[in-house]
């Protein structure tokens, strides 16, 4: 039944807005298009309990933003806040249990927590669980009782259970077997919708990965000027995913994300400014696209903005300001910042000479570094036990 998903799955993006009681930093993290940071902040409150930050994990983890794809765990805190009655979780719960997304199929389970979610007046889940049911509909009652939960849906505001209502019954049924996203999409010419689409085609999941149809996608949302549309398509331009290679075109959809505001186009575009790919080369400009996205607070342009400082490229060598920044790349987890500034720890580059400092940054990039792991063993061995128990309360407090 592939009918059913063009109008349920595309509620994430939607849903998410609606969901605005969980750390505000996160929020901040997750406008910028930071999701790791986004991802660290909710899952330190879903811990504790809360159900929007359950809930906002579960959709991270679920699309791959900021943390592996996982949708086994996706579910599980879909689940953690479904339990806790919030309407949103049950509803994305649901089309898990719909379509065996990291959960066992069961469209027994998913009408269940449609039902729950429902049952709260989401429009979302009224929608889905009246398409499920019309889908299976065995006579004129069911029909017209699945019709009056997307009227229900529709009435609320849900843009999609309005072109529900507007397409003919006959037509309905005849497009069962088209994926869901792509019909809302093209129903709404949605650059959302088409976003979202094109990223679930770009990971696969029930269907195999489309990239050359996830391009198509992000083309349509990119002439709408949706930034993260112009990043993702760039980035697939830059690639030759699902299609010629063309970094030309590359730097010329970063520009439009860049324009907008979006760290990780300007992040990018540094790259290709840096290596001279498909624009010319300008280690000015790239500095400056770094030091923009660095303090938005992109983990991945601060660190490479460290080495801009430290090599002096594109802007004044300045090993304490090289220092400043890898240690807020640091703190921002990447291990590759963590190991260099266990070394300028180590060797007084931009920052005082502490070895029991130095010691706890090779601990903490260790965790996947081999080279930082031995570092760090190389430093232990030198520290006294006073300085080693320094940097292991240091590295304690940095976890």
């Amino acid at each position: 039944m592939r009918r059913n998903r063009s109008l349920v799955v595309a509620v994430l993006l939607a849903a998410v807005a609606a969901c605005q009681s969980p750390a505000p930093d996160s929020w901040r993290a997750w406008e910028r298009g930071d999701f790791e940071s986004a991802y660290v902040g909710w899952r330190a409150q879903a811990e504790r309990g809360d159900a929007d930050a359950q809930y906002l994990v579960a959709l991270l983890l679920e699309d791959g933003l900021g943390a592996q794809r996982d949708l086994a765990q996706s579910a599980q805190w879909y689940e953690r806040a479904a339990q806790q009655g919030h309407a949103a979780a049950q509803n994305n719960l649901g089309l898990l249990h719909h379509f065996g997304r990291g959960v066992e199929r069961s469209p027994e389970r998913a009408q269940h927590w449609f039902a729950l979610a429902a049952q709260q007046g989401f429009a979302p889940a009224l929608s889905n669980l009246g398409l499920v049911r019309f889908a299976n509909a065995e006579d004129e009652l069911e029909l017209e009782r699945a019709r009056e939960l997307i009227e229900q849906a529709a009435a609320l505001g849900h843009e999609r259970a309005r072109e529900v209502l507007a397409l003919d019954p006959s037509q309905l049924r005849a497009n069962e077997s088209r994926d869901p996203l792509a019909l809302s999409a093209e129903l709404e010419n949605d650059s959302r919708a088409q976003l979202a689409l094109a990223v679930r085609l770009l990971q696969g999941g029930e269907q195999a990965a489309d990239p050359a149809a996830a391009r198509g996608w992000l083309e349509r949302a990119a002439e709408q000027g949706e930034a993260r549309a112009c990043f993702l398509l760039g980035w697939m331009l830059d690639t030759g995913r699902g299609g010629d290679a063309d970094s030309v075109r590359a730097a010329q959809c970063f520009e439009r994300a860049v324009a907008q505001g979006h760290a990780p186009a300007q992040c990018y575009l540094a790259e290709l400014l840096l290596a001279g790919r498909g624009v010319v080369r300008d280690d000015t400009r790239a500095a400056s696209l770094l030091d923009s996205a660095a303090r938005a607070g992109l983990v991945a342009a601060q660190h490479n903005l460290a080495l801009l400082h430290l090599r002096g490229r594109g802007t004044p060598a300045d090993p304490e300001r090289a220092a400043y920044w890898m240690e807020q790349a640091a703190r921002g987890g990447n291990r590759a910042a963590q190991r260099r500034l266990g070394q300028m720890f180590e060797h007084g580059v931009g920052r005082e000479r502490d070895l029991a400092a130095a010691q706890a940054w090779y601990s903490l990039a260790g965790v996947e570094d081999a080279s930082a792991r031995e570092a760090s063993q190389r430093l232990a061995a030198r520290l006294d036990e006073a300085g080693r128990e320094r940097a292991s309360a240091l590295a304690q407090g940095l976890r």
